[in-house]
């Protein structure tokens, strides 16, 4: 008894070590009342919070991207799809993509695979999403390589179907077989005049791909244990298929990592291994849970961000008991989550409806919206609150002052609606003796979800960071707010835009609290 106590005195003292002063007082603040281990608890959630907020990332302008780039996980995109991606950037700004294909969540099974090819150039920084950049692109090549017969007489019957003729022959498992090629070369006797356009084929739509997700993206170098860490963020994918050809990103996907940080990382190494003709099958690492139980809380692992420029961080709290939860959604006028802009608590219930028929391991889920509070720490956010034809709340607005909206059934100006039920699809992942909590991804336009047509991909992972079932104090979130600002060092000078808070906000907020 005596060495376990002195084990978690050593352990409290290695993260109050990693936690500034003000934080630690803010987390005594808490609750005075409560005992020794509720208030380690507190600091585990915490620390992970103050990680968050602290971590030194730089995102440099122009990105050099030169290298190889892999997943680190099975990736799911809207549909579902199931996919691995291995992208290779070169000096004279030619890129390959190959992208495969999976039937399942754990990418075992293959169906085909896609290999793009063209160039890339940098245009400017994102003036949506600080420290990304705008980029063009130009495909040359779009080259398929069905796994299966089955895939290959699929694939010929939609291409036909897309584009008449297209596929003159039944197309043949492990053969490649285009489905874009434009081709030009300078002429030799008229090099001021355009060049020659040799080969223009285009039947991307019979398989609604592009590779517009090359228009935004955001290379970041992360400091760990005295490493630098590569990352790179490319655009988000609509989650209408028949979009994906027009819509330019506003947010992004999971990340990739560079070639050399792949020792740790199993799904990595595999894709290194593989080439454009062998998919790799993955063993399975990162192992759902038959059953998700949800009890504790789970914070980000990073600052998140959403499209349309909105960066949130959140803290969510359940009890298993009586299917109670809460969450502080916690909302930056910037991408490292340093400059607070206004906190949104919310409160309710939750039924568990049954496990998912399309993406094995998820679960699907009710959550109900009961309660909530706000609280604006940015001027400009206040100014908009105290609109009278906003609908928020019923007296007025000050700064760090939380304001509960539940009788006036919510905030208009936020997308707020109270009471409201989310319909949800939920993963819970191990994956290096972590918990890892998913959430599904919102409708692109922010459309509304139905017991009968629920998300089919998921958001960034929440872990989780205690077992207990003890609920946060409301009053919590400006604690974490602190943090923040403390870490920024300043509060926002930022100017802000009605116009697009509204809008970024209904996405952000009325299409799910559980952001």
């Amino acid at each position: 008894m005596k060495e376990h106590t002195l084990i978690r005195a050593a352990y409290l003292c290695a993260v109050l070590s990693q936690i500034t002063a003000g934080d630690v007082t803010d987390l005594l603040k808490y609750d005075r009342k409560e005992n020794t281990i509720t208030v380690e608890r507190d600091l585990q959630c915490s620390h992970q919070m103050s990680r968050v907020y602290h971590e030194d990332v730089i995102t440099p302008f122009p990105p050099n991207l030169v290298g190889e780039w892999t997943s680190v996980r099975c990736e799911v995109r809207p549909g579902p799809q199931f996919l691995l991606r291995k992208y290779r950037f070169y000096e004279d700004s030619r890129f390959s993509a190959i992208q495969y294909y999976y039937e399942d969540s754990r990418c075992k099974r293959p169906m085909y695979t896609l290999l793009a090819t063209g160039s890339y150039f940098a245009r400017h920084p994102s003036w949506i999403l600080a420290g990304a950049t705008e980029m063009d692109y130009q495909l040359n090549h779009v080259r398929i390589m069905p796994a299966t017969d089955r895939m290959a007489r699929l694939l010929t019957n939609k291409v036909n179907a897309s584009c008449p003729s297209y596929a003159n022959a039944d197309w043949k498992k492990a053969a490649w077989h285009d489905l874009f090629s434009y081709i030009e070369i300078p002429d030799k006797d008229y090099p001021e005049e355009d060049a020659v356009l040799l080969e223009d084929k285009d039947c991307l739509s019979a398989i609604s791909f592009s590779m517009h997700e090359l228009q935004l993206l955001r290379l970041e170098i992360r400091k760990r244990h005295h490493a630098a860490e590569k990352r790179l963020l490319l655009g988000d994918i609509h989650t209408e298929p028949s979009e994906r050809r027009s819509y330019r990103p506003t947010g992004f996907q999971e990340p990739l990592v560079y070639m050399d940080q792949t020792d740790n990382c199993p799904v990595c190494s595999a894709l290194i291994s593989s080439d454009e003709y062998h998919p790799p099958r993955l063993r399975t690492h990162h192992h759902p849970t038959k059953r998700v139980h949800l009890t504790g809380s789970w914070v980000s692992t990073e600052c998140e961000t959403r499209p349309n420029g909105v960066f949130i961080t959140r803290h969510l709290t359940f009890s298993d008991d009586d299917r109670t939860w809460q969450g502080h959604y916690y909302h930056f006028l910037d991408g490292r989550c340093r400059r607070p802009q206004f906190t949104a608590y919310v409160r309710g219930k939750y039924t568990y409806v049954g496990g998912s028929k399309v993406i094995d391991g998820a679960h699907q889920i009710d959550f109900q919206v009961l309660e909530s509070r706000v609280k604006a720490t940015d001027p400009e956010v206040v100014r908009s609150l105290n609109d009278p034809l906003t609908g928020c709340g019923s007296r007025q607005w000050l700064i760090d002052s939380e304001q509960d909206i539940t009788a006036a059934g919510g905030c208009r100006a936020l997308g707020i609606r109270l009471p409201h039920t989310e319909y949800e699809l939920v993963r819970v992942e191990k994956r290096h003796h972590a918990l890892l909590l998913y959430f599904g991804q919102r409708p692109t336009f922010g459309a509304v979800f139905s017991p009968w047509k629920r998300p089919t991909s998921f958001q960034n992972p929440l872990v989780k960071c205690t077992d207990g079932t003890a609920m946060v104090a409301p009053s919590y979130g400006h604690r974490v707010m602190a943090m923040a600002k403390r870490a920024d060092g300043v509060a926002s000078q930022r100017s802000w835009h009605p116009a697009l808070f509204v809008v970024s906000l209904s996405l952000a907020i009325s299409s799910a609290l559980i952001k």
